[in-house]
């Protein structure tokens, strides 16, 4: 996953010295950084990941919220902030680093407080996660 990171990274560097030579935009960014899942062992990477990720933002000019360990609840209200947020923007972005899962053609985010055992069909995860086409 190193990889994956560095890609990430190199990406909004690229971003940034392209879009320097251009006027001056309103560019925000979520990151969302779960890794305190609720039964589970804590994971490392979601906040290493999103401290590049959020300064690699920060120096492209972004206007960066970090938000970590997040129920569904949570993430709802962080996502409704940033659809706010993202209103006139030139460029809005959300990195989540995390959980996810992949159901049929859908990719779900997984809050901190998603519990396996109460989902029963795939039509459950709309109660317990946060569908990708959810977030814009």
């Amino acid at each position: 996953m190193a990889w994956l990171r560095w890609c990430v990274v190199f990406a909004v560097g690229l971003f940034a010295l392209t879009a320097s030579a251009q006027a001056p935009q309103k560019r925000v960014a979520l990151i969302i950084a779960n890794s305190a899942y609720q039964g589970e062992r804590v994971l490392e990477n979601p906040a290493r990941d999103a401290e590049l990720v959020r300064a690699a933002l920060a120096q492209a000019g972004f206007t960066v919220r970090v938000a970590a360990n997040l129920t569904q609840q949570q993430m709802t209200a962080e996502l409704q902030r940033f659809r706010r947020d993202v209103e006139g923007a030139q460029v809005g972005l959300i990195y989540f680093a995390g959980h996810g899962v992949r159901v049929g053609q859908t990719n779900w985010m997984l809050p901190v407080d998603f519990r396996a055992d109460e989902v029963k069909q795939d039509e459950d995860f709309e109660l317990f996660a946060i569908a990708h086409r959810n977030m814009t």
